[in-house]
């Protein structure tokens, strides 16, 4: 009886720190994720998601190109950098980002494109190379709130300690919310733990 209660203690014990460790990003995300810029910041680092291959975008880059130029338009940042890899067609996401921006009223001198931003990870490396090169002072991450965990772990290893804003959420990022706060929760980790 005590090696059967023994056992079923570790399981039970084993278990909960495995769900623990499972929701601790989720509830980053839900706290520190769901941040609004409320000061001024020089540059709005805006992640790129999917771009379709006729050029259209996916709900999710909508969304953060969205919320960059808004924090553009009530005077919180001064320049846009819209920053992603390849779409599925011709037409990058920072491309296709700086058509929403432009097609919004946003001159093109506000707008910076860095189309080396393959992953978080590498949006993070590129901006402080930029903020190095420009003496930037203040950047502030957008991206959506399952996102912002992650990007502000990448943006702290690259040595800049950046405040967020989260992006609304319409359409298939709804949808997809459990999905992609799942997905999420694993990369916080694999971050974390130096494994990316």
């Amino acid at each position: 009886m005590g090696i059967h209660r023994r056992l079923l203690f570790r399981f039970w014990f084993t278990l909960g720190v495995l769900v623990g460790l499972g929701l601790y990003p989720v509830l980053l995300m839900c706290t520190v994720g769901n941040g609004r810029a409320n000061e001024h910041h020089e540059v709005a680092l805006v992640l790129g998601a999917r771009v379709f291959a006729d050029g259209s975008p996916s709900d999710a880059l909508l969304d953060r190109v969205l919320a960059g130029c808004e924090l553009y338009e009530q005077g919180l940042c001064d320049t846009l950098l819209f920053s992603g890899g390849p779409g599925d067609g011709a037409i990058s996401e920072p491309q296709a980002m700086r058509t929403i921006a432009i097609n919004r009223g946003i001159t093109t001198g506000a707008i910076m494109l860095d189309e080396h931003g393959l992953n978080t990870a590498a949006s993070a490396a590129n901006a402080a190379a930029l903020r190095n090169e420009h003496q930037w002072s203040s950047i502030v991450g957008v991206t959506h709130f399952y996102h912002t965990p992650r990007l502000k772990l990448a943006l702290r290893r690259e040595g800049i300690n950046a405040s967020t804003h989260s992006a609304r959420r319409r359409g298939v990022v709804l949808r997809k919310l459990p999905i992609f706060m799942a997905r999420e929760s694993v990369a916080w980790w694999a971050y974390t733990l130096g494994l990316r």
